[in-house]
């Protein structure tokens, strides 16, 4: 028995939905035919995107970007802040010594009023010897540095008196504004400020991830030489500012030491003058008391210590004792304290500040070297894109007027 086939469906009799639609399919010989009809406006729309980049790039503003890395200071770097704070930390903790011990010290009949002065100061000059540690910290240097590089003011302050950036200014005929309020030097202060603000910008210190403890340092110029000079121009500038603000705190702290210690020899004078008095009085009075009780020699009392007015002097001697305290002058020997102080404010007022031009709150670990490449613009790139956007636009605008064109006809 022969097998039956089904019966063939002829073209018109295919269903709807096994009918291949036309209208959907890419056909690539077509699409390459229309790029090639239209190679003429691709070709002269890339021409054109290409040149018009490469003018573009050739006549743009060029930034250079030059770079240096830097860690915390060691301690050579700052030598001579080291060695100026440690002569007032010494000084200041000379101080606080003999407070601890001038409590015990003193003459016979004051222990008991000028003993607690001696601890009066101890606390504030412990502060302040701690305050001028502080100062000379190569952690506490080296934020302080990345700080002041990075202060918006210290920015403006060195662009707006350097030759580079007023040489920018007037090849791009960029006028500094007056001080002046008009419309005219309001539109000029605006292009000024926008333009100082620009490359306020491009100056930065930031944490290097890859390496821990450092930060690199940055600096944008219009020429290769520029951003290098202006780099090292503007951490110089800065490492001045961080030696100048820290010695002034270094003055600030031995003036107001000074004037503290001031303030405290004519305190304890003070108090040495009426414990003196204090003392004559009794002395007279002891005086009095032995000469009413005929008594004119030394002899031995049990009591010396605990009386009030004690004789056993005699009366010669304390007469001769009231002779001694008024004419004495040296408060000192009532309050030792009085003399230890006014050796430490000779001290303090001969300490000389003594400049240290190699002064750095940082160490190099990239010193820094002229760009290889520039930062801005990447001609390369730019190039490339633009062309070959401009091929992408050329090719779709070819298809769509190919296909405009073959709607119309159909």
């Amino acid at each position: 028995m022969a097998m039956q086939h089904p019966p063939q469906l002829s073209a018109e009799q295919t269903p709807f939905y096994q009918q291949p639609n036309q209208d959907d399919e890419i056909d690539l010989r077509e699409l390459f035919g229309v790029i090639w009809a239209y190679k003429w406006v691709i070709v002269a729309i890339c021409t054109v995107a290409f040149a018009g980049s490469v003018f573009y790039v050739l006549n743009t503003q060029e930034w250079w970007q030059a770079k240096g890395k830097v860690i915390q200071p060691q301690l050579n770097d700052i030598a001579a802040l080291y060695a100026q704070s440690k002569k007032v930390m010494t000084i200041l903790n000379s101080s606080a010594s003999f407070s601890g011990t001038s409590g015990t010290s003193g003459t016979s009949g004051t222990s008991g009023t000028s003993g607690t002065s001696g601890t009066s100061d101890t606390s504030d000059t412990s502060d302040t010897s701690d305050e001028s540690e502080i100062i000379f910290k190569s952690d506490i240097l080296f934020q302080y540095f990345i700080d002041e590089f990075n202060t918006s003011s210290n920015k403006k302050l060195f662009l707006a008196k350097h030759p580079e950036f007023l040489n920018y200014l007037k090849i791009n005929a960029i006028v500094i504004p007056e001080h002046v309020l008009s419309d005219e030097n309001r539109l000029v202060n605006s292009v000024y400020r926008n333009e100082l603000t620009g490359w306020m910008d491009n100056i930065s210190a930031i944490r290097d991830a890859k390496t821990s403890g450092a930060v690199v340092l940055t600096f944008q110029s219009s020429t290769r030489q520029g951003s290098a000079g202006m780099l090292v121009e503007y951490i110089n500038y800065i490492t001045k500012v961080v030696k100048r603000s820290q010695y002034e705190k270094l003055r600030i702290l031995l003036n107001s030491s000074e004037k503290e210690l001031i303030v405290f020899i004519r305190l304890a004078k003070q108090k040495a003058e009426e414990d003196l008095a204090v003392m004559i009085k009794k002395a007279e009075y002891s005086y009095q008391i032995a000469e009413a009780a005929n008594k004119r020699s030394y002899s031995a009392s049990v009591h010396q210590e605990t009386e009030l007015f004690s004789i056993s002097f005699g009366a010669e001697a304390l007469k001769e004792k009231v002779k001694v305290l008024k004419g004495l002058k040296d408060l000192s020997i009532i309050d030792p304290k009085i003399a230890e102080q006014q050796m430490q404010l000779t001290e303090l007022n001969n300490i000389v500040f003594e400049s240290d031009d190699y002064f750095t709150p940082y160490r190099y670990l990239e010193t820094v070297e002229e760009p290889l490449s520039r930062a801005k613009p990447k001609r390369a790139m730019i190039v490339i894109l633009a062309t070959l956007l401009a091929g992408m636009i050329s090719v779709c605008i070819a298809l769509l007027h190919h296909f405009l064109t073959k709607k119309e006809d159909e």
